[in-house]
């Protein structure tokens, strides 16, 4: 059995973002392996109450069997661009040294973005002699640059080295999909080291308590709507927002915007000044009650901006269909949309476009049949292609000939 080093940016209790990676070390330890996790303090938003020890420079803990380091240090409490930034840089040197204190490992594991974590990652492989796999998620630089977070300066340039010294370093590089794994390879990986291991859902969802979710009252009997997780600017909740208005006189359709983040605030006062009766907020919520209400709901919404070219599909997807609920793409082409038209699992829209959601959501809400039909088919192919146990197999395959050499 091998010892595993995880290095990742966000662990539970950020289930939003963190989930994949508690559940993928979940998996491995009952198949015998020892993982260690070095990760961040968890954002205050995500939270009930604050964190114990937040401020400390490295705080370890337990939890459900994993051996955890949270490495600071934290300024950003709200996203703050410029503080993130700053976080973004910093942060490699704690999870080198979070890396450096864990102890005797086999095999490093670490999932970017930030691509500043993978890069710890690769020098903590060559100073120890240990081989890496690299979680590749998002391609970044390019992905910042694209979205106008970065410009083409001497900070653009600094990250572009380190994920070229990260292809190279890195002994096996994982994706989620194709799409990425070709990206991947443009951006000058080797295409020998590319696998692909799709995200997978939460087994959780199979097994949903039926015990009656706490809503808004005025929600009872209606055909609900719901996106739920981070509220973000990718998101293109607006766009949400704007085909509720649309709707206002269907009384039998309500939105519901489940979760917390940086546009939450401007979504309110948005919803507010539009006078929406047919949308409520709901605080983020733990893992369980997420799942319920998602399966409490009709249709589930994963929205991204049309800047945001969909080369994977977000572990949120992957939940709405382990709750056999249809799914409402409001995201550009790519492989949310060919999944979502694969799997016969829902209806997809252009971002942006709140006459052509709100017209989706009519459709979905004249054809109920359709839309329990559509969730039945999502939750099918789940169990067919999208399972943590599948992904640990692969996992451990590379694992396993990565210690032969």
């Amino acid at each position: 059995m091998a010892r595993l080093l995880y290095m990742v940016e966000h662990f539970p209790p950020e289930m939003s973002t963190g989930r994949l990676e508690f559940e993928l070390s979940q998996e491995l330890i009952k198949r015998g392996h020892t993982v260690t996790i070095v990760t961040s303090f968890p954002r205050p938003y995500f939270l009930e109450s604050p964190y114990p020890n937040k401020g400390r420079f490295v705080y370890w803990e337990r939890l459900s069997g994993l051996r955890v380091a949270r490495m600071g240090p934290e300024f950003s409490e709200r996203d703050n661009l410029f503080m993130r930034g700053l976080e973004y840089f910093l942060s490699f040197f704690s999870f080198f040294v979070g890396g450096l204190i864990s102890g005797p490992v086999d095999v490093i594991l670490c999932t970017t973005p930030p691509i500043t974590h993978a890069f710890a990652a690769s020098l903590l492989g060559k100073l120890t002699r240990r081989r890496v796999i690299t979680r590749v998620v998002d391609v970044h630089p390019r992905a910042l640059l694209e979205l106008g977070f970065l410009r083409q300066g001497t900070i653009y340039q600094i990250l572009r080295l380190m994920e070229k010294l990260v292809y190279r370093n890195t002994a096996c590089l994982t994706t989620i999909s194709n799409g990425l794994g070709r990206n991947i390879v443009e951006a000058g990986a080797t295409p020998e080291k590319v696998v692909i291991v799709p995200n997978w859902g939460s087994a959780e969802g199979f097994h949903v308590s039926e015990r009656p979710v706490s809503l808004p009252p005025r929600v009872a009997g209606k055909f609900l709507v719901t996106y739920a997780g981070i509220m973000s600017w990718p998101q293109d909740l607006e766009t949400i927002v704007d085909a509720a208005a649309r709707l206002r006189n269907e009384k039998g359709i309500h939105f519901l915007l489940v979760g917390d983040g940086p546009q939450h605030e401007l979504l309110v006062e948005k919803s507010k000044k539009l006078r929406l009766e047919n949308l409520d907020f709901v605080p983020l919520q733990p893992k369980q009650e997420y799942l319920r209400i998602l399966h409490a709901s009709h249709v589930c919404i994963v929205s991204l901006k049309k800047e945001m070219v969909s080369l994977s599909f977000p572990s949120k997807m992957l939940d709405i269909m382990a709750c056999g609920r249809s799914v409402l793409a409001n995201v550009p082409t790519g492989e949310i949309v060919d999944v979502v038209k694969d799997a016969n699992c829902g209806l997809s829209v252009e971002p942006q476009k709140p006459d052509d959601f709100a017209e989706a959501v009519l459709k979905l809400y004249r054809s109920p049949d359709m839309a329990e039909r559509m969730g039945r088919n999502g939750l099918e192919y789940m169990k067919q292609h999208f399972t943590v146990e599948a992904a640990a197999d692969r996992y451990e395959k590379i694992v396993e000939r990565l210690t032969k050499h």
